[in-house]
């Protein structure tokens, strides 16, 4: 049986699904046989939100969607750390 790569812990069949390549960029695949279900969730308020809401301005530029399909963020919606994007100059 496999360890978290992080924690060290078990793994079981019960984890929550891990995406491969983020939500964010277009990742569809997951897996449940890299992290414990408790760092999954770790990185996914921490490092991963951070770099999902860093793209989200060429997200919008080029229109892409996620993974899991949703629409690219609006010019007009501000990202969760509050900064704000000009991409009209």
């Amino acid at each position: 049986m496999n360890c978290c790569v992080l924690c060290k812990s078990q793994l079981s069949e019960h984890e929550k699904p891990e995406h491969i390549l983020l939500d964010a960029f277009g990742g569809r695949k997951t897996t449940r046989d890299v992290l414990c279900s408790v760092c999954n969730n770790k990185m996914g308020a921490g490092p991963d939100k951070d770099l999902a809401e860093s793209v989200a301005p060429l997200r919008t530029i080029a229109n892409l969607k996620s993974g899991s399909r949703k629409k690219a963020p609006s010019l007009h919606e501000k990202p969760a750390s509050g900064d704000s994007y000009d991409l009209g100059h």
